[in-house]
């Protein structure tokens, strides 16, 4: 998955219409893969933080594309008109994964929607519980964010009165790394990670 990852990260400068061609043949590599051992989604129990309400018209749709995403094996794409819930169910899907574990990267092609999912978590109802499992860094420069909320989260902000020799140990414990496409690839974790991979491509 990582390796999948980093090669889209180094595509950031091929315009959309490569890109597209890229997921589609991600898509029909997948198809292939199922005829050989297909996947059966199941029905979990899981405890929402923010998919609470089933009464409320796309819950459930929601909830299944969070399912989804914890079972499957590879990758899921969300695809909505602007205020359909796309952001409220990856919200979900953060903490969930965030809550066994796991370690979440969040890119978007603009500071607007990176902004948007993080200031959503600062600003939801449940906002304090979501922060106990939630640990997120905005990786960019300051003057980039425009939300008030989201300025404390950006990593030289919350790295600020950090010694030298403990940032390591802080840039392991960010478990919501956030940013744009090419913004985050200043993320010193990410930085050295496609540096070794320019360096071993170049060999």
């Amino acid at each position: 998955v990582f390796q999948i990852l980093f090669h889209f990260l180094l595509l950031q400068h091929l315009n959309q219409f490569f890109l597209l061609l890229f997921l589609l043949d991600l898509c029909l590599q997948y198809d292939k893969i199922r005829e050989i051992n297909p996947f059966e989604f199941q029905n979990v129990r899981l405890e929402y933080k923010v998919l609470t309400d089933s009464s409320r018209s796309g819950t459930l749709t929601q909830r299944d594309f969070v399912q989804k995403s914890l079972q499957t094996p590879d990758f899921m794409i969300l695809q909505g008109p602007p205020g359909s819930g796309k952001t409220t169910a990856i919200l979900e899907l953060i903490y969930q994964l965030c809550k066994r574990g796991k370690r979440v990267l969040l890119c978007a092609s603009t500071h607007v929607a990176v902004d948007n999912v993080l200031e959503k978590i600062v600003t939801h109802p449940q906002s304090e519980e979501l922060l106990s499992v939630i640990n997120p860094v905005r990786i960019g420069k300051d003057d980039a964010v425009a939300s008030d909320y989201v300025k404390p989260f950006v990593h030289s902000n919350v790295k600020s009165g950090v010694n030298a020799e403990y940032e390591e140990i802080l840039n392991d414990s960010f478990n919501l790394v956030c940013g744009t496409i090419v913004g985050v690839l200043q993320f010193p974790p990410i930085k050295s990670k496609v540096a070794d991979i320019r360096d071993a491509s170049i060999e």
